[in-house]
């Protein structure tokens, strides 16, 4: 490797192409300082020379098989964050698949709940404490109505307790930011409901 290294190497794949592909280190020196340095600069196993193929076979079907299953929860964990915020199958049971009904829920919480946290943003930068529980209080119904998943009507309610109890910390400001997140996304998936329905309704 006359450019670089395998230490440079490995940092580069890691850091550079943000790669976790296996890397097994063939070293002539094996002293703790090199093996150290090997798991810092991320690989994943060192072999030292001259080499025993079984060892190395070995080593690379270990490897293979830790990163598929990494991979695989990986995959697993990226699907999970894609899941939809909103259960439509809860509306339409609610609305009995009324198509106006349903339209004009939609559209109440499209024009109620992006006003709702804007005002607890500011009023939690404003220490406007009576604004931030009321706010949070309006908001929080919306969840279980328009069967919004996750732990956001807990997150909610925590946001209101520290108001109440008049607390400026980083753990309101960070449920604000979470909760902010989950209704911009919720908004956007019930824009193109939304979109749907409406096209729906204009066909029939």
């Amino acid at each position: 490797m006359p450019e670089m290294g395998g230490f440079e190497a490995t940092e580069h794949i890691r850091n550079e192409l943000n790669s976790d592909i296996p890397i097994i280190a063939l070293t002539a020196d094996v002293t703790t300082t090199d093996l150290e340095k090997c798991k810092m600069v991320g690989m994943d196993d060192y072999i030292s020379k001259p080499i025993d193929d079984r060892l190395l076979f070995n080593s690379i079907v270990n490897q293979l098989k830790t990163h598929k299953s990494l991979t695989k929860e990986a995959a697993e964990t990226k699907k999970e964050t894609n899941l939809k915020c909103v259960d439509m199958s809860h509306l339409n049971k609610l609305t009995k698949s009324n198509e106006n009904f349903l339209s004009q829920m939609i559209l109440a919480y499209l024009e109620q709940t992006p006003f709702l946290i804007n005002t607890i943003k500011s009023s939690f930068e404003n220490k406007e404490w009576d604004t931030l529980c009321a706010a949070v209080h309006k908001l929080i119904p919306s969840f279980s109505l328009i069967g919004m998943k996750g732990p956001y009507e807990n997150t909610a309610r925590k946001i209101h307790e520290f108001a109440h109890q008049q607390q400026l910390s980083q753990e309101i400001h960070c449920s604000i930011l979470e909760l902010e997140k989950a209704c911009v996304e919720t908004c956007k998936e019930l824009e193109t409901e939304l979109s749907t329905l409406n096209c729906e309704i204009n066909e029939t």
